[in-house]
């Protein structure tokens, strides 16, 4: 363990409610800083605070909510406002269908797991700083940051206005703003997924070579996952029982539209005009349906057993009468590995990938120091 880790070890561990209120007073003072900066230069003397008035700023609930530390990495805070402005868009639109502490419940819950994947971002972030030669790390992130921000500007700006449906940066960074976010923010979170993005391209393997036996060796150990079962194609004219006074009169319907069919009016246009089945609209035709899919067993045997292109004989389930034809059925088989080769290799490249990936991060993180606020025992 460096040096530098002993003392992170030795200066983080303390009471969350101590971290938490240092930090409060930096955010105070910044708070109050740039209401300065907004209101320029004082003009005359100043004015005299009222007794028992603060001088700084009154914060508002969200405000004081999203200056809250919620995890530590390296170095760096990560605040509740870096994420919760997400959490808040997400639960917003079912917000008034929920009990206050339900709302507060799944909040928790969505942080939680949005922060882990903002530790990730940052501990990849900071693996990249690290990995800078510190005499001339200011300089490289200058130039880093300065293109980075002309893409967010030029590409991410445009597709943040139209998918917002924003007129200008001003009005979006407004929206933003509603919960708790800005264009700023958005900025910074831009060069933080950027350089997560490099850092994983630089130090993980992706296009590594696949020989043919391993392809083969793959496909054998998973031949279920290319078997597929029998199935047909089809259509059907159906007579509902609910439709009909009693079962006599639902017969003879079925009966007219058999007729009909073999009269050589086509099986869509008496579908259409007299079927009662699910698809009438479509001329009573069936997509692709596997062997044991239908809730009917009757239709089910009679749909894998009938020649092709021939009109079955009248047939009763709970449903009413039917009619089938089947127009194509495939046999139940095993894709050849000659077509599925391709699909195998790119299955093979991502699990590969992402095996070579987790233990990249799984190194990144041996090396950075971490903290959330969900590590305390006491935190509810």
């Amino acid at each position: 363990m460096s040096d530098a880790q002993r003392l992170r070890k030795c200066w983080y561990p303390v009471t969350p409610c101590a971290r938490r209120g240092a930090w409060w007073l930096v955010w105070c003072a910044v708070v109050y800083a740039s209401s300065l900066l907004a209101q320029g230069p004082p003009i005359g003397p100043p004015a005299a605070v009222p007794p028992g008035a603060s001088a700084l700023p009154t914060p508002t609930p969200q405000e004081v909510e999203d200056a809250e530390i919620v995890a530590v990495v390296g170095e760096t805070p990560i605040l509740a406002g870096e994420i919760l402005p997400q959490v808040r868009e997400i639960l917003e639109p079912s917000r008034s269908q929920m009990p206050p502490e339900e709302y507060e419940r799944q909040k928790r819950k969505l942080l939680e797991r949005l922060l882990k994947q903002r530790i990730q971002l940052r501990m990849l972030y900071q693996a990249f700083i690290d990995s800078l030669p510190e005499e001339k790390r200011d300089e490289i992130l200058k130039k880093v940051y300065s293109q980075l921000d002309k893409k967010f500007y030029d590409e991410q700006v445009p597709d943040l206005l139209k998918k917002s449906k924003a007129k200008s940066a001003a009005e979006l960074d407004q929206m933003l703003r509603r919960y708790g976010s800005s264009l700023e923010q958005q900025k910074l979170d831009f060069r933080e997924q950027t350089v997560a993005r490099m850092m994983v391209q630089q130090n993980v393997k992706r296009d590594e070579e696949i020989t043919h036996e391993e392809l083969l060796d793959y496909y054998h150990e998973h031949l279920r996952d290319y078997e597929y079962p029998a199935r047909v194609r089809w259509e059907r004219l159906t007579a509902r029982f609910d439709k009909f006074p009693d079962k006599a009169a639902a017969d003879r319907a079925i009966v007219e539209m058999g007729n009909l069919v073999l009269r050589g009016v086509p099986f869509a246009e008496v579908a259409k005009r007299y079927s009662q089945g699910s698809h009438a609209d479509e001329g009573g035709y069936h997509d692709w349906t596997t062997k044991g899919a239908l809730v009917s067993k009757v239709l089910d045997e009679a749909l894998f057993s009938l020649p092709v292109g021939r009109l079955s004989q009248i047939l009763e389930d709970e449903q009413g009468f039917h009619i089938v034809r089947v127009i194509e059925r495939q046999p139940a088989g095993r894709r050849p590995f000659e077509e599925v080769q391709d699909e195998i290799r790119d299955k093979i490249r991502k699990e590969r990938f992402q095996k070579n990936l987790d233990a990249y991060l799984k190194k990144v993180e041996r090396e950075t120091y971490i903290w959330t606020v969900f590590d305390d025992p006491d935190n509810p």
